[in-house]
């Protein structure tokens, strides 16, 4: 199944039909609750997070999913088939029951396979290609779970391999919302990584203690709780047309999200480029001479101011340095018979100055939209009559070659 038509919120075939023993409102009155982790051989993690889940601790309301999502490969989708979804052994079913536990949405169709590019599935995460797949996979199950605004996705990073964790992780800070939470699952010793279990059972319950242990322990006995993991919320900083876009690979939207969330302006007077969180900004000669100016300013703290009076002295001051910065952009330095030298004989006026920074901050715009573009422009502050001009940038972020 692509991890973009995932199902909807429909009872699970074969669940309990009995009434929730757990939640106070009824089922259907509740947002969209969904419960998605990341396994690989170890399918514990899902029983383990729902009981925890429904039966938390320091009194906390329990929360109980309309549905679980399961994001892994074909080794640890085989695992989930027969460790938890087989209709006489499976160890969700028997939660489910033990726990008189409402119906939950979770079957063959809930398991997400990270695919190749040529559709065909993981085995392991291997090398570099593999990661790179296993992160598109879980950002795209992310990206489309996290879509529908009626919904609360509920993340555990404690399966899989340490890399589909982080992937997940991370992915939940670039599309998570404000009711969305991340966990991490803990089980008591010597429960922990124990593959004998699944759940601390309501009755006893004799488990093996290891793999090869011919020690006993009791299931009912374990202690299983949440950590719940505080996570940067970086969702707005991605286009609405990114957040939508079902091909959006997990670099991509890292890449875009860094360059909101640490702008960096990049400025080569020799080969006349700019760059500007990645993307090139074009500009003409007299407008690139006029940036490279007032990042200069810039950076020696000078703010940069209008002039409306010809041969005052800081109008000519100006003129002098923007035109060093103009002749740095021509074949001959020296030849200074050009229109721009003819506007400028007796300052830099606030005619020139309007329309250079009109320009400048249109090409900003134009390369990276309103919303992105808004570091890298020169804006006014101060009240008028004072009125100052400057970058919303830090220095650091500013690079002059």
């Amino acid at each position: 199944m692509s991890a973009t038509s995932l199902p909807t919120h429909t009872p699970a075939a074969g669940a309990a039909e009995m009434q929730p023993a757990l939640t106070a409102a009824p089922r259907e009155m509740e947002s969209r609750r969904i419960l998605l982790c990341v396994t690989g051989l170890t399918p514990q993690v899902v029983t383990e997070t729902l009981y925890a889940l429904a039966r938390p601790a320091d009194g906390e309301a329990p929360w109980i999913p309309h549905e679980i999502h399961v994001i892994t490969t074909t080794r640890g989708a085989d695992n989930v088939r027969l460790s938890l979804l087989h209709p006489a052994t499976g160890h969700f079913r028997r939660l489910c029951q033990d726990y008189n536990l409402p119906p939950i949405a979770f079957d063959d169709a809930h398991i997400h396979l990270m695919r190749r590019p040529d559709g065909s599935a993981l085995e392991d995460i291997r090398d570099r290609a593999d990661s790179a797949v296993a992160a598109d996979a879980i950002a795209s199950v992310v990206r489309t779970l996290t879509a529908d605004p009626d919904s609360e996705v509920h993340a555990s990073i404690a399966g899989g391999r340490k890399t589909m964790g982080f992937f997940l992780g991370y992915a939940m800070s670039l599309y998570g919302r404000p009711q969305d939470r991340l966990s991490h699952v803990l089980v008591s010793e010597p429960y922990e990584s124990n593959p004998n279990f699944y759940y601390p059972t309501p009755d006893t319950q004799p488990i093996p203690r290891g793999r090869d242990s011919n020690e006993m322990i009791d299931a009912a006995l374990a202690r299983v709780w949440l950590a719940d993991i505080p996570f940067v919320r970086l969702r707005s900083a991605l286009t609405k047309e990114m957040r939508e876009r079902a091909d959006l690979a997990f670099a991509e939207s890292v890449s875009a999200v860094q360059q909101t969330v640490a702008p960096s302006l990049w400025l080569d007077r020799r080969q006349q480029l700019v760059f500007a969180g990645g993307k090139r900004v074009a500009l003409r000669r007299a407008d690139f001479a006029f940036l490279a100016w007032a990042l200069q300013r810039h950076l020696n703290n000078e703010a940069l101011t209008r002039h409306r009076r010809l041969n005052e002295a800081a109008a000519r001051r100006d003129a002098e340095q923007y035109l060093a910065e103009y002749a740095r952009l021509t074949a001959d330095p020296d030849d200074t018979e050009t229109r721009t030298h003819e506007c400028l004989a007796r300052g830099l006026l606030c005619n020139f100055f309007d329309e250079r920074r009109s320009r400048v901050n249109r090409a900003f715009q134009e390369a990276l939209g309103e919303a992105r573009a808004k570091p890298y422009l020169l804006q006014r502050v101060g009240p008028r009559g004072q009125s100052r001009y400057r970058f919303g940038l830090d220095a650091a972020a500013i690079h002059l070659r």
